[in-house]
């Protein structure tokens, strides 16, 4: 977060979506260790939904900063 101290406009923009990605990875990657290792029926549940919501936004936001990052050259 404090890269992101004194950035305006689009640059804050394009860290956020780095920054959120990096964030909704983790959430991925958790979830796959849930499935790997877990027992727990709802926790599985719970980490398949993870992963399939997460993914869809990590897919959203990278054609999102593809545009920004284009329009701002």
């Amino acid at each position: 977060m404090d890269q992101m101290v004194g950035l305006r406009s689009q640059q804050f923009d394009l860290m956020f979506i780095d920054m959120m990605t990096r964030h909704h990875q983790g959430a991925v990657d958790m979830a796959r260790e849930e499935l790997a290792r877990g027992r727990a029926t709802r926790a599985k549940e719970l980490a398949t939904a993870i992963i399939t919501a997460q993914q869809q936004e990590i897919d959203h936001t990278a054609t999102w900063r593809k545009a920004w990052a284009a329009s701002a050259e």
